[in-house]
């Protein structure tokens, strides 16, 4: 697909005057679809690719000033900076609270940080500890008696005769070294997963505490920022289009 030599000339006039007005990125700039979006792609300005250009001017445009943006062809993302805790959580990405498709002149707000900070506030965490099952505790303290004992209870499984016997004949032989090392083998795997589990826990909580006490005014901020950019781009014409997916 291509555009006019006409085409082509107004959004290398457009490109000139974004000193003077950014605003044309949302207006004027992306007016040909995919054909005139592929023409923008092709141009470097002062070395830069042409859509780091643009995301440059457009947070010249008040409202977007103190805002982090992406884009995808035409459409552009804007974020705010999300909450940061402790070092574990640096890589949380930024909340995305409006996409803007430039093309079709719609906006949709996007509240999934918000849910996301509402279902962290409200979740019930559970500390997951594991312990020796039924199986493994059948090897705790195995001494004659106990051997006796779980030999005979071999013929009340379910299992077929000939493995209830060879059951039976194991419990009566196995040695007392190979009870150990396994039964140890399996208490330092459940530590391990239950130390694991618990600094995840804690993490966990570290995170909602964290939340719990900022995220109010963070959801806040979010609600504000939503409501100024949604106001700016209806002044301009465009339309909020609700079922615009948010990814």
């Amino acid at each position: 697909m291509s555009i006019s030599l006409e085409e082509a000339r107004n959004k290398l006039d457009t490109l000139e005057k974004l000193a003077g007005n950014p605003e044309l990125i949302l207006t004027d700039l992306f007016t040909e679809g995919v054909s005139g979006s592929n023409f923008l792609y092709q141009i470097n300005i002062d070395g830069k690719y042409i859509l780091d250009y643009l995301k440059e001017y457009l947070q010249k445009i008040s409202v977007l000033s103190d805002c982090i943006i992406t884009n995808s062809s035409y459409d552009f993302y804007i974020y705010i900076q999300s909450l940061k805790i402790v070092e574990y959580y640096k890589y949380d990405s930024n909340d995305c609270i409006v996409r803007i498709n430039a093309d079709k002149r719609t906006f949709k707000i996007i509240n999934r940080c918000i849910e996301d900070y509402e279902t962290i506030m409200n979740k019930k965490y559970i500390k997951g500890i594991k312990t020796l099952d039924g199986y493994w505790i059948r090897f705790q303290n195995l001494n004659f008696k106990k051997r006796i004992k779980n030999a005979i209870n071999s013929f009340s499984s379910n299992k077929k005769f000939y493995v209830k016997i060879l059951d039976f004949l194991f419990w009566l032989r196995i040695k007392q070294s190979k009870v150990d090392k396994l039964l140890n083998q399996k208490i330092t795997e459940i530590n391990e997963s239950n130390k694991y589990n618990e600094e995840f826990y804690n993490e966990e909580i570290e995170r909602q505490n964290y939340y719990l006490q900022y995220a109010p005014k963070q959801i806040q901020k979010i609600k504000e920022k939503q409501k100024e950019i949604s106001t700016y781009l209806l002044s301009i014409g465009y339309k909020e289009y609700k079922e615009m997916s948010e990814h």
